[in-house]
């Protein structure tokens, strides 16, 4: 799975791990694997971001790869 951050691919994700980035400013961030990505979520510069990505059901992605493949990965911001 790959982490796109303003459109730019910044890293890559095997399942289980975790990465850290250093951002300089508000960005937009979102994961990609072949045609399918999540929907994109909004970085806030004053504090930490934490998010979670691929906490859906297989039978989930597995509808969502073909028929909304926008939504087939899920991202989502930990509080």
């Amino acid at each position: 799975m790959e982490v796109y951050v303003d459109g730019e691919k910044v890293s890559t994700l095997k399942v289980g791990e975790r990465i850290q980035l250093d951002l300089q400013k508000s960005n937009l961030i979102w994961v990609k694997m072949d045609w399918c990505r999540s929907i994109k979520l909004q970085l806030n510069e004053e504090e930490l971001n934490s998010f979670v990505c691929g906490e859906e059901s297989f039978f989930w992605v597995l509808f969502a790869t073909f028929f909304y493949p926008v939504k087939a990965l899920s991202l989502k911001k930990l509080k």
